[in-house]
């Protein structure tokens, strides 16, 4: 028995195994900009940045609003970030809409802080990389295949640096995704603030990250290798004879 396992493992099921774990193994790419903007709503007054929460925690629920990730870097492997079928069709943006419900908690302040735990209607669209690699092109564009798209948001009512003026910070949930027909697939998270200092006029600044982390197609089990497998039959059958020729000694013997 004990030829017969090194003669499969020279056959080559313990490099399946290997490849196998290799290939679970996740490529992480973090596209980041340090600007955003945004599509005014309909009630533009009451929307003037491009990540604006509530201080009562009051829920939004007659319109969209929207936010628009500008100058999202390159990676080297997927190159740029190129939208689909949004506002912006420009490279290196990326569009979601949001609606909210009332906060689901609240803060005592100072600063008072208002909490939305996965209670965010989010709407991200869809993009392709353009860079070269197996799951980049236009061909390979992204399908978002979480059947919700929620996150958790942050009303805080002071600037970073505890001046007047307020921070609003969103996290979505993990999304599933895929590449086309590449046969990639992977999840996408995306993070978006924007923080706003009272004065004359106010400042304002916003920033986001979008990560994915893809999956190569997992690949076929390789068959055994037809020496390897008739190597180790064979041994395994010399192994047999060899016993019942003992075997048979032992009993002329007696």
């Amino acid at each position: 028995m004990r030829a017969s396992l090194a003669g499969l493992a020279g056959a080559g099921f313990f490099a399946v195994l290997l490849s196998s774990a290799a290939s679970a193994q996740a490529t992480t790419l973090t596209y980041s900009a340090t600007s955003a903007t945004y599509v005014p709503t309909p009630n533009a007054g009451v929307n003037t940045r491009p990540l604006q929460l509530n201080q009562g925690g009051n829920a939004l629920t007659a319109f969209s609003r929207n936010f628009i990730y500008t100058g999202l870097n390159s990676t080297a492997l997927g190159g740029n970030w190129v939208p689909l079928g949004q506002s912006t069709t420009t490279s290196g943006e990326q569009r979601f809409d949001y609606k909210f419900g009332a906060a689901t908690g609240a803060i005592a302040g100072p600063p008072a802080q208002q909490l939305w735990n996965n209670n965010f209607t989010l709407d991200f669209g869809s993009f392709y990389l353009d860079g070269s690699c197996d799951f980049c092109g236009a061909a390979n564009a992204v399908t978002l295949t979480s059947v919700s798209g929620t996150g958790m948001g942050q009303y805080i009512g002071q600037d970073p640096n505890g001046n007047p003026g307020n921070q609003n910070n969103l996290t979505s949930d993990i999304y599933n995704i895929t590449f086309g027909s590449s046969g990639y697939t992977g999840t996408l998270q995306f993070t978006a603030a924007t923080d706003v200092t009272f004065g004359s006029p106010d400042v304002q600044v916003s920033r986001g990250t979008i990560t994915l982390n893809i999956f190569a197609p997992a690949p076929a089990p390789a068959p055994l290798p037809l020496f390897g497998a008739g190597a180790a039959f064979g041994m395994s059958r010399q192994l047999r004879r060899r016993i019942q020729r003992q075997s048979k000694g032992v009993v002329a013997q007696g």
